[in-house]
């Protein structure tokens, strides 16, 4: 017999520590495996998307990054990456409940998608968190990008049963042209981004850390 799988439901709410990375690829060289086995089949939705948002999900993004990388050093094209965090997303879901989470996580990849252009890569990272690529950009212009972003948050309201719902967002950013020393790989621009991420926290939330600092709305 043959087993149907949904990968989105192993991998997308696990934590993203880079030991937690590390354990999602040995997790997903066993499903690779099994797969060109035969015991393993995928519906092709699963394979791409997260089933809440719609969003591209962990696994296309890791194959969009590593893509990206490899042109970026190839012929020098510059990208960014961005993580973005709802401030207090614990604190949302115990006075809302998880229904009332759940459109907060899906009123807020309608801003990323909005907010973002057709070549940029926009998924749903894992619990709250969400990632995005800005792709063939300047320092400069990914900073705008992600300001706007927070700025778009700002102006949504966020209503569920009628109630007013307070919604902020940390966001840390990382760019490919930091890596001069070191090989640019997923994980490490991953770790950029979230450590900067981790800044933005500490300053307050409701603001983004870059190469340059921080930017509050």
């Amino acid at each position: 017999s043959v087993l149907v799988i949904q990968p989105d439901t192993i991998i997308a709410d696990e934590p993203t520590t880079l030991l937690d990375l590390r354990h999602r690829d040995a997790l997903l060289e066993r499903l690779d495996a099994l797969l060109a086995a035969g015991f393993l089949t995928v519906p092709v939705a699963a394979q791409a998307h997260d089933e809440l948002t719609g969003l591209p999900n962990r696994r296309y993004f890791f194959q969009q990054l590593d893509d990206l990388i490899q042109t970026s050093a190839r012929d020098g094209t510059r990208f960014a990456l961005a993580i973005f965090d709802i401030d207090h997303f614990k604190t949302i879901n115990d006075s809302i409940g998880h229904l009332g989470g759940d459109y907060i996580l899906q009123r807020f990849a309608d801003i990323l998608v909005s907010q973002t252009r057709s070549m940029d890569v926009v998924a749903r990272f894992g619990g709250e968190e969400f990632i995005v690529v800005f792709s063939a950009v300047e320092h400069g212009d990914v900073r705008q990008f992600v300001q706007r972003i927070l700025e778009a948050v700002h102006e949504e309201r966020f209503v569920f049963n009628d109630k007013d719902i307070p919604v902020t967002v940390s966001a840390g950013v990382a760019g490919i042209e930091e890596f001069v020393d070191q090989p640019a790989t997923p994980d490490a621009l991953i770790a950029g981004a979230d450590d900067r991420l981790y800044l933005a926290k500490q300053a307050g939330r409701d603001c983004l850390v870059d190469a340059s600092g921080t930017l509050r709305i």
